[in-house]
């Protein structure tokens, strides 16, 4: 019995370890993502990044893309690391989900990344600062949840091996 519990208790530690997470996201093919900072509301200025996507002092095309606007083209060049950290507008009358994709010119290394546009008038300490909402679970809750799931079970296992103790 007790050898039944531990196999069982080792396959669950074990399936909760190789779930995947939404933070290790897969990136398909050879595009590069990045890093977008600031708040994005119409009107204000981002800062993309694009860490080690390029060639060092590579010339790099910034493309960005708005839902019923017009594309914007920004010329920038690469680090002597590969890398791009570039000031972006968020273009006026903007709303929805913004691409930002950019292009090595020599390379033809790409990378892209994605922002959604806040309402301005939205205060920015409603959520985690930048104007949306803290969504997902708390760590806190998580080792809760297996401490009260290790104690039950602890429970459980005394109880089954008192009744068999007294059944006999």
């Amino acid at each position: 019995m007790l050898r039944t519990f531990a196999i069982g208790l080792g396959v669950l530690v074990a399936l909760l370890l190789a779930a995947p997470s939404a933070a290790s996201a897969y990136v398909p093919g050879e595009v590069s993502a990045g890093t977008i900072t600031g708040r994005p509301a119409a009107g204000a200025v981002l800062t993309v990044e694009f860490d080690r996507a390029f060639r060092a002092g590579e010339p790099v095309t910034l493309v960005v893309s708005c839902p019923g606007l017009t594309d914007v083209e920004i010329d920038d060049v690469a680090d002597s690391g590969g890398s791009t950290s570039t000031p972006v507008t968020v273009p006026d009358g903007a709303t929805g989900t913004c691409a930002v994709s950019a292009f090595g010119v020599s390379s033809g290394a790409a990378a892209v990344a994605s922002f959604t546009v806040v309402d301005a008038d939205v205060p920015a300490s409603v959520g985690n600062g930048d104007g949306l909402a803290v969504t997902g679970g708390s760590t806190l809750a998580a080792i809760w949840f297996g401490v009260g799931a290790v104690v039950s079970g602890a429970v459980l296992f005394t109880v089954a091996r008192l009744r068999r103790s007294t059944a006999v």
